[in-house]
């Protein structure tokens, strides 16, 4: 390479430079498709594995909301048996009252 960069040859009868990875490629264009299908592939990998993560965080936060909505659901639930219970007290309460009333009056 004698007068020229490291970065570039000149090709014999055309006059132009093209730089070594092309040479390359023109030596064995079969390997330049399989670079450019390996690079593909890497590009391709790289998105899905993003795609991944995200939907990773997404599954994440929605098992948070759950277990969330699960507590708010269960406390309700409790509260709901506690009024349930007090209300059936309150009635049997104000049917003993009730009931010693009439029986008294008639």
């Amino acid at each position: 390479m004698s007068g020229k960069g490291q970065s570039e040859l000149k090709l014999s009868g055309k006059g132009t430079s093209v730089s070594p990875w092309k040479k390359d490629a023109e030596a064995n264009p079969a390997e330049l498709v399989n670079t450019e299908k390996l690079r593909h592939a890497e590009v391709e990998v790289v998105a899905l594995q993003q795609q991944l993560d995200v939907k990773a965080h997404e599954a994440a936060a929605a098992r948070r909301a759950e277990r969330d909505w699960r507590g708010k659901a269960d406390a309700f639930d409790g509260q709901m048996t506690q009024q349930r219970s007090d209300t059936l007290d309150i009635t049997a309460d104000m049917s003993r009252q009730y009931g010693v009333g009439w029986c008294r009056r008639g």
